[in-house]
């Protein structure tokens, strides 16, 4: 488990690099913190530190983004507006979990089921100039 503090814009560039290591194979992450934590600003620094040279924001109407990398396709989710696992398999989110592409999931309360190995990151809100992103990767037996 990591623990880190935000201070800056360039922190989260600096936290991006690290958690990317940090997190090393695993290319399944989930985002948890309230409105306003910084989630997103998290997938723009980790989509940036990805090499994604375009336009990155919350999908917070259309679910799911996906943006173009040397890698591959990055999804980027956001599963505020879900409310019940059924939905998420309406929508075919099983199918970007079959994928070896990196998927940044971000309020993925009912998703959990659907889960196996990810990188989890706990966001939070400590004051107008500070946030704290608590890092740990979860394992799932088979």
């Amino acid at each position: 488990m990591s623990n880190h503090i935000i201070t800056s814009m360039e922190d989260w560039q600096k936290l991006a690099a690290t958690l990317l290591k940090e997190a090393g194979e695993t290319h399944l992450w989930t985002l948890q913190g309230n409105l306003g934590a910084g989630k997103t600003t998290l997938v723009k620094a980790l989509c940036r530190a990805l090499g994604v040279k375009t336009l990155v924001n919350s999908p917070s109407y259309s679910l799911i983004h996906e943006y173009p990398s040397h890698q591959g396709p990055i999804y980027h989710c956001d599963f505020h507006r879900i409310s019940s696992p059924e939905e998420l398999l309406q929508i075919g989110f099983e199918s970007y979990l079959e994928k070896s592409y990196y998927t940044f999931v971000e309020w993925p309360k009912h998703a959990y089921h659907l889960l196996g190995n990810y990188f989890k990151l706990k966001v939070a809100y400590l004051s107008p100039t500070q946030r704290s992103v608590v890092a740990h990767h979860v394992f799932r037996q088979p």
